[in-house]
């Protein structure tokens, strides 16, 4: 969520307000860098024959089905200009902004990004252009290749090695792993390859599923199997007493190559232990969505045009369980054929291996998620580019005497009209708890932050220079006033307090003392 000045805050909530949508172009070199500022700018208003803004579409998050994790979800712009606007399908850097107007025709100092995005493709007609471009997650194709020599290495470098290469930037350094940041021991391999002669005991091999075989095979219609076999590893096979086939095409001894994870799916597996989503958000941070309940607002029901509440509230206090997990008690099934499978546990699937505590951060996960419901409802308002995925809303229709007391984003679409009209759709996805159960599908909605802080003695201090990054990121999005947050147990509350004449910024404790401050 985006906190903005009085001026700002104020405009973009009022009932007859006037805007300005500004495209910001940043034409690609020949070695693929971007200029520090803008190739050119230029708006809805046409300016000596230069192109201008017709529609602009912004998607991002999830806007159907329900809520998930672990995933890696790009956004997306839809961008209509004058034929004459220069941008190429080269990946062209654009970025989206709106300020507000005045009565009096002042526009605000301060403008809403609406997020960077880099050009796919361009079709051109006779008097528009349409453009079509994606944000940084859509360059997480590429395949993470480690170097051995590196590892032991931490999740939290995996991450920025992912937002490095989505061009992206990490709020608050990293900013929700201060939940769960394990030590990665092992470099991270889809598939290792084997050499000619060596063998892979994690290759997947067929019994016969009968019980009377003894032996294990590469081809599930070796000796008459006809594919009634089970499947299990190589290793497992040998542990139950099963020795190789011996006829020749069956187990041969077959070289191969290194399958590896893409950039995206290294996101998201270190997103799901942390029981969120990849995202890259307005300013162009790689994010993890976090609700945190301590930055609630209200959504005032003028500003809304109209709302979709398909009935169902989502409460879950579903136990989070690490598939990888090495600690007491059994874990959980997770084929959901089997009769024993519980489609009210999430299972975390973290194929990489660790030297932490699995139950750890399953306690962890278990003690800072959870038990908060939320409303399955979808919002059109009037455009204000201050919510992100993850923040958490009220929202009260006072005609129809309904309150939703919190609206979970999940998704956000933009819609904006050259020539008048700038809409934001929130998507708060929920499921009722049939088809929950139908689907086997169990979500949860609460990740609290847990961030180091520093304090000293006395009514003031100093913070490390990891506070210093944080507070320089609230006060860079903030702008303007005092912001609560809750601290790390819960029971006592510091705020991010902002003197806009003075400069100070620091961080209050619940008694108003300074516990952390920087004077820029």
């Amino acid at each position: 969520m985006y906190f903005w000045g009085e001026d700002f805050e104020r405009l973009c909530e009022s009932n007859c307000r006037q805007y300005k949508v500004y495209a910001d172009v940043y034409l690609k070199a020949a070695d693929g860098s971007y200029p520090d500022s803008a190739s050119y700018t230029f708006t809805q208003s046409v300016s000596n024959g230069g192109p201008s803004i017709v529609n602009v579409k912004i998607v991002r998050g999830l806007t159907s089905g329900s809520f998930n994790y672990g995933g890696a979800f790009s956004g997306q712009l839809t961008l209509v200009t004058t034929a004459n606007a220069n941008i190429p399908a080269d990946g062209t850097k654009i970025v989206i902004s709106v300020s507000f107007v005045s009565d009096s025709g002042v526009e605000t100092d301060q403008k809403a990004v609406l997020g960077t995005f880099y050009s796919e493709s361009v079709a051109t007609s006779l008097f528009t252009k349409t453009v079509k471009a994606v944000d940084g997650i859509a360059k997480l194709t590429k395949y993470y290749v480690p170097d051995e020599s590196e590892y032991p290495l931490k999740a939290s470098a995996l991450f920025e090695k992912a937002a490095e290469m989505a061009g992206a930037s990490i709020a608050f350094g990293i900013d929700t792993l201060y939940l769960n940041d394990p030590n990665i021991t092992e470099a991270p391999f889809k598939k290792k390859g084997v050499e000619a002669g060596e063998e892979d005991p994690n290759q997947a091999v067929y019994v016969a599923a009968g019980g009377e075989g003894k032996k294990y095979h590469s081809n599930p219609n070796c000796s008459g199997m006809d594919g009634n076999v089970i499947t299990m590893t190589r290793e497992e096979a040998e542990a139950e007493g099963y020795v190789k086939c011996s006829k020749s095409g069956c187990m041969g001894n077959e070289s191969s190559e290194n399958e590896y994870y893409t950039y995206r799916e290294i996101a998201g597996m270190i997103a799901s232990i942390n029981a969120g989503n990849v995202f890259i958000n307005a300013y162009n941070q790689f994010r993890i969505s976090t609700p945190d309940i301590g930055l609630k607002r209200d959504i005032p029901i003028k500003s809304v045009i109209n709302y979709t509440d398909n009935e169902a509230v989502n409460q879950f206090t579903t136990t989070f369980w690490a598939q990888t997990y090495e600690g007491e008690g059994t874990p959980p099934e997770i084929d959901p054929l089997s009769p024993n499978y519980d489609p009210s546990i999430m299972v975390i699937d973290f194929p990489l291996k660790t030297d932490d505590d699995y139950k750890t951060m399953q306690d962890n996960i278990d003690t800072k998620i959870g038990g908060i419901s939320y409303n399955g409802i979808v919002i059109k308002r009037q455009g204000t580019g201050r919510q992100e995925i993850g923040d958490l809303l009220a929202f009260s229709d006072t005609y129809r005497n309904k309150k939703f007391d919190n609206v979970l984003v999940m998704g956000i679409v933009y819609d904006i009209s050259g020539n008048g009209g700038f809409t934001e759709t929130l998507y708060s996805l929920s499921q009722s708890e049939a088809k929950q159960q139908a689907k086997g599908i169990s979500t949860n909605t609460r990740v609290d932050r847990l961030e180091n802080r520093t304090q000293t003695g006395g009514g003031g201090g100093t913070g490390t220079a990891k506070d210093v990054e944080k507070i320089d990121f609230l006060r860079n999005s903030v702008k303007y006033g005092t912001v609560g947050i809750h601290d790390v147990d819960g029971t006592a509350g510091i705020a991010l307090s902002m003197d806009t004449a003075s400069g100070w910024i620091g961080l209050l404790d619940g008694e108003g003392n300074k516990i952390i401050e920087y004077v820029p």
